[in-house]
Parts: structure tokens; sequence; C-alpha cells
């Protein structure tokens, strides 16, 4: 898997959507940003309950807006809780979690550098 933080390529093969009267691309990543924001949340609060269905579906639905934004390392962080959700590996959910954290923060630091970037 691509260890990068963001997929540069990825967003200049998103850039060609944007307009100037509509920002696409920013408002694309945002919103991948939140749904990964959303789930993490999610995940501490409730891997707990040992919800099998409910944790692999958060985990695939944020793995792949991830990877639709190019944020490769949460989209890889999020295929592996998929995978212990289904595997009901609620341990190894739990100990990716301080995992997940620091790659979220790091995401939003290099999107908010990135958008402040003229393109």
């Amino acid at each position: 898997m691509d260890n990068r933080i963001i997929a540069l390529e990825r967003i200049d093969e998103l850039r060609k959507y944007d307009t100037e009267d509509s920002p696409f691309v920013e408002a694309l990543l945002s919103g991948c940003l939140e749904t990964a924001r959303q789930t993490t949340y999610f995940l501490k609060n409730h891997v707990g309950e040992r919800d099998q269905k409910a944790l692999n579906s958060k985990a695939h639905t944020a793995r792949g807006s991830c990877l639709d934004a190019g944020y490769n390392r949460l989209a890889e962080i999020f295929g592996n809780i998929e995978l212990a959700a289904k595997e009901e590996s609620f341990a190894q959910i739990e100990s990716s979690l301080p995992d997940l954290e620091r790659a979220l923060l790091a995401t939003e630091q290099a999107l908010h550098h990135l958008l402040s970037q003229p393109h």
C-alpha cells in the first residue's frame, strides 16, 4: 500500500472537475475527511459493543471514502479495521485506534496545507 498520507496525483485527477464557481475538490476532500472523523468517533465509542456488522460497515464506508479522496494512510487503517471486524477481532480494532487517530490528525494537517497552496 502507498504509505503517503495523501496521494497528490489523485488530487490532481480530481481537480479536473473543479470550476471557479464550484470548488468540487475542496468539498469532496472535506466531506471525505468528515466521514473519516465521524467513523473514528463511532469506532472509538462502539467497539466495546462488539457489533461486527456495524463496525465492518462503518469501516468499509470510510475506507471507500478515503480511497476516493486519496487519503492513503486512513484508507489502509480503515481496511485493516474492516478485515478485523469481519474476523471479529475486536482487540485488533481497539489496538488500531491510536494509529487511526494519528493518521486522521496527519491527514487533517496535510489537507489544510494542501488547500492553502495555490494550484
